[in-house]
């Protein structure tokens, strides 16, 4: 995983966080085997064969129950006496990977020790003396999401406004903004004004329709934010010594909309469709729109009555981007907090990087996800220079995604592919749901036995895509997958088919126990990835402080990782 060509930095040099930053890519790059191959192969390729000798037996001699909980931690394997001698180099191995996670690595801060915000899973008494109709509000809102898109918007919106009241700002610009979810509640809960950028117009249009709709039902729109924030010191104080105050709301937590998969199909994909914004340049933006009544122009960025406003636009975002020049004359000299809640692939790289380049930005909170769609400096594959590729029109970005720290530049540090597939995997939720999810993953390793003796190697165009889950048996899946890929059908009876199946049977449990072995690394190679973006923020001169605090809870919302930051 991370390249050791590279000349090796002089550790005495280096921070404590880049010490622990190198160390981590080392700890991975060892286990680079396991998280380079593809599940499809595991049969034709005897993938097996990468599993450190030492612990083969004991992984296999896990009963249903401690092979489910094996992502977790290696306190999950069962220490009684008759078996602590048999799974001591399983323990050895866990406890290694316990280490390298970055609950382990002293590199998170509590959001308390940044601006006093305190997770809270019922109401506090501190929200008596909130606006009367703050309850009925609140719900209508949510009433317009998801029960968990809704959790996560609560959480992240209570945070920035904590911080941006600290900060003294007004104007969020939220990027990837999608159907607006965190911008509308931003503006109707916490007062602050919003400009929301996706470069997806129908979901601009849908936040626009949905702010139309909610305005409808939301009788106050001059609400000031609630009451009953404790006053608290934050180490985000800006330049006139204002203080963030705590605002304790009721913020149970849920998960992203970018659905995590338990396993990795033919393609090593994630399951589900990714709806964050993953394009990172910038189009032609209007920031003028019209009534659709009137046909006259409207202002975007002001309403007539001086309440605060949420407006979506359509826009494609880079580093070369303006920030100012996306809001009106009358906001554009105003100091900004820019957010991103789960900001997609490169996306979560260029938030950071306009964080920098822009100086009305004074503050960034910052959720990245959809590790898999990360590009990479170092990465040998051609398809990276193919995603690289400007848009008609527009300067090319020739900013990667990974890696942004000097330290793992230097050192030519890369991922990979299929890492960055078991990146997006859920460890806590895996071991929360105590299930192995791995039948359709066998499924499509037999198929690859079929393929090799009977027809020819697929190409990376020849995908089988969520057949599994779609199928009653195994001879199904297999007639589907095969006319889905455009081989002859029926070329092989029930029987023979069938038989692939029994014959390979036995090899299930080997492919649950390396699918549960990549599980447990999975949380260490998100680490790597966020704690890259920690380490570049902390790097830059301008930068006065720069935090990594986890928001959500993993079981609940896998991507639970920010990254906030101050000029």
């Amino acid at each position: 995983m991370a390249s050791q060509t590279a000349t090796d930095i002089t550790e005495t040099r280096l921070t404590d966080t880049e010490l622990k930053l190198l160390r981590l890519a080392k700890f991975l790059h060892f286990y680079d085997a396991i998280l380079s191959v593809n599940l499809v192969g595991f049969i034709t390729e005897n993938v097996w064969k990468h599993v450190p000798f030492p612990i083969e037996a004991e992984l296999l001699s896990l009963s249903h129950n401690d092979l489910c909980l094996l992502p977790v931690s290696f306190s999950a394997i069962r220490q009684d006496d008759e078996s602590a001698g048999q799974l001591s180099n399983l323990r050895g191995f866990m406890q290694d990977v316990y280490h390298n996670r970055l609950e382990n690595m002293q590199v998170l801060t509590a959001l308390e020790d940044i601006c006093g915000f305190k997770h809270e899973n019922s109401k506090s008494s501190s929200q008596s003396n909130m606006h009367e109709t703050e309850p009925t509000v609140m719900k209508k809102m949510n009433s317009f999401m998801s029960e968990k898109k809704s959790h996560e918007v609560d959480t992240m919106s209570d945070v920035i406004a904590a911080i941006a009241k600290g900060a003294n700002i007004q104007q969020v610009v939220d990027i990837g903004s999608g159907k607006g979810y965190l911008g509308q509640h931003l503006t109707q809960k916490h007062s602050l004004n919003v400009l929301g950028i996706d470069s997806s117009d129908t979901n601009s249009h849908g936040a626009k329709v949905r702010g139309q709709k909610m305005r409808k039902q939301l009788p106050n729109q001059n609400r000031k934010v609630p009451d009953g924030c404790s006053e608290k010191a934050s180490s985000l104080d800006n330049e006139h010594g204002s203080s963030v105050k705590e605002f304790k709301g009721n913020s149970q937590l849920k998960d992203c909309e970018c659905s995590q998969d338990t396993g990795i199909r033919d393609s090593d994909e994630p399951k589900g469709t990714c709806q964050c914004t993953i394009v990172n340049r910038i189009s032609s933006v209007k920031l003028e729109d019209k009534d659709e009544k009137t046909g006259r122009q409207n202002d975007l960025c002001a309403r007539t009555d001086g309440a605060p406003i949420y407006k979506p636009v359509t826009a494609f975002v880079d580093t070369y981007t303006d920030v100012s020049e996306l809001l009106c004359d009358s906001n554009a000299q105003r100091e900004m907090l820019l957010s991103g809640l789960h900001t997609c692939g490169d996306l979560s790289s260029s938030v950071l990087r306009l964080f920098l380049s822009n100086p009305t930005v004074r503050v960034v909170c910052n959720v990245p996800c959809c590790y898999h769609l990360l590009t990479e400096e170092f990465d040998e594959l051609k398809e990276v220079e193919q995603a690289m590729t400007s848009h008609e029109g527009m300067k090319p970005d020739v900013h990667y995604g990974f890696p942004m720290s000097s330290c793992l530049r230097l050192q030519k540090t890369r991922i990979g592919g299929v890492a960055k597939m078991i990146a997006c995997m859920a460890a806590e939720r895996l071991a929360h749901e105590k299930k192995l999810s791995t039948e359709k993953l066998f499924y499509r390793a037999v198929l690859q036995v079929i393929l090799k003796e009977h027809y020819s190697i697929p190409t990376r165009q020849q995908r089988t895509g969520k057949l599994a889950s779609k199928c009653a048996n195994f001879v199904n899946y297999t007639r589907k997958a095969l006319k889905k890929m455009g081989y002859e059908e029926d070329k092989l009876s029930d029987e023979v088919i069938q038989q692939y199946h029994d014959t390979y049977k036995p090899e299930m449990k080997k492919l649950e126990a390396f699918h549960q072995l990549r599980a447990a690394l999975a949380p260490s190679i998100e680490a790597l990835i966020v704690l890259d973006k920690l380490v570049y923020l902390q790097e830059q001169e301008s930068v006065k402080q720069a935090y990594l605090v986890r928001l959500f809870n993993p079981i609940t919302s896998p991507r639970c990782y920010a990254v906030i930051a101050a000029k």
